[in-house]
C-alpha cells in the first residue's frame, strides 16, 4: 500500500505554482529578437523583472523592436 502521508497536498501544489514578483509581457517582431539573452516574437513572452539586472532592463525597455506590457 501506497504511503499518502508523503504525498504533497493541494496547498503544496498551490504554493509551487502561484506566480511572485513583477511580470511583463513582452512581444516583438515577426522574425523574433534578441535582447538580454532571450528571444522575444509575436508571441508574448512573460518576464519576473527581479531576474533581470538594471542593464538587462534597460535594453529591453530602449529597443523600439520591443513592446512591453503588464499581464
Amino acid at each position: 500500500m501506497a504511503d499518502k502521508s508523503k504525498a504533497p497536498s493541494d496547498g503544496d501544489k498551490e504554493s509551487k505554482t502561484q506566480i511572485r514578483g513583477v511580470f511583463v509581457a513582452v512581444t516583438g517582431p515577426a522574425g523574433g529578437r534578441w535582447r538580454a539573452g532571450r528571444k522575444f516574437t509575436p508571441e508574448p513572452t512573460l518576464i519576473d523583472v527581479s531576474t533581470l539586472t538594471e542593464e538587462e532592463q534597460e535594453a529591453i525597455a530602449k529597443d523600439p523592436e520591443l513592446r512591453i506590457a503588464r499581464p
